[in-house]
């Protein structure tokens, strides 16, 4: 007797871009130069986080940069771009999203709608210049 293969539920991915939000991954992020130890930074992160999860991706999109939006940088901007996982050799342009309400940035990746943080400044030119 043959299995049938289970149905599951579409991937978010393949759900239009307007009625989701975005889901984190915490696979690359470098907590060695990002965080330094700096708890209320981590705090203060996480805050954000889960309010840019509760956003739609059309809500972010349309938001400034210093509030829930982003900006793009360039590989060749980040301070410490030696660090960057070997997985994103080939991309020269990543994102930055505010970390916190003082406008600390966090530069990720983003692929389809998971959005993979990969540094967060602890103090403004931690990671880049401004």
């Amino acid at each position: 007797m043959k299995k049938h293969p289970r149905k599951i539920n579409p991937a978010p991915s393949e759900q239009k871009e307007e009625t989701t939000y975005p889901l984190f991954s915490f696979k690359y992020l470098n907590t060695t130069i990002s965080l330094k130890k700096n708890k209320p930074i981590a705090y203060n992160f996480l805050e954000r986080v889960q309010k840019l999860s509760n956003l739609a991706w059309e809500e972010i999109h349309k938001s400034s940069r210093h509030q829930f939006g982003y900006e793009k940088i360039n590989r060749r901007q980040i301070k410490c771009a030696s660090s960057i996982p070997m997985c994103f050799n080939d991309v020269d342009e990543f994102f930055v999203f505010r970390a916190s309400g003082n406008n600390l940035p966090f530069i990720c990746y983003i692929a389809s709608h998971i959005i993979y943080p990969l540094f967060i400044e602890a103090k403004f030119g931690d990671i880049y210049n401004h």
